[in-house]
């Protein structure tokens, strides 16, 4: 794994480069010379070029916690040295006590989770449910929203960039 020095402008374009030639075009990242962060902290990146930006995406598709949140690490260490991942076919103690305090909080009558493993999951788990709840096919996306890699998550999203096959999903229009 090569790791870059910072600032090392030379080795930002030839990562680029290797960015381009092994990844999927669907991978658009909408700039003819994209950011190349290498270290974060908080709301703050610093690219391979010694500078520094603002990160108004707060971690998208992660986390809006900002990067290297000292109690998201903490707690992410302590997890992984007491239990690693284990499947949801077992009970464990931080899942029961998650799915209690969602539960909780939620509004009357919505008392169950379904734990999901990344947002295509569960944006395909949330259609899926909600087209066996109302009976109905058609689906509303917001165009140019984002819902995952998934068949059915890149028919709901309208970017065409991000979605590297035509519709399949008759039942999804984008507002």
């Amino acid at each position: 794994m090569t790791t870059i020095s910072v600032p090392d402008q030379a080795l930002a374009g030839t990562l680029i480069d290797r960015q381009r030639a092994h990844l999927f075009p669907c991978e658009t990242r909408l700039y003819d010379e994209p950011l190349v962060p290498v270290r974060a902290h908080g709301v703050w990146v610093e690219d391979a070029r010694g500078r520094e930006y603002l990160d108004l995406f707060a971690g998208i598709l992660t986390t809006s916690v900002g990067h290297c949140h000292p109690e998201v690490v903490a707690r992410v260490q302590q997890q992984v040295e007491t239990l690693g991942h284990t499947s949801t076919l077992y009970a464990t103690g931080n899942e029961v006590a998650m799915a209690e305090r969602l539960s909780s909080i939620a509004p009357e009558g919505l008392t169950h989770t379904f734990f999901t493993n990344s947002g295509t999951e569960a944006i395909e788990t949330a259609v899926m449910l909600a087209r066996v709840h109302t009976g109905r096919w058609d689906v509303i996306a917001l165009r140019y929203g984002y819902s995952g890699r998934s068949a059915l998550a890149t028919n709901l999203t309208a970017n065409g960039a991000w979605r590297p096959l035509a519709h399949s999903d008759g039942g999804v229009k984008h507002v």
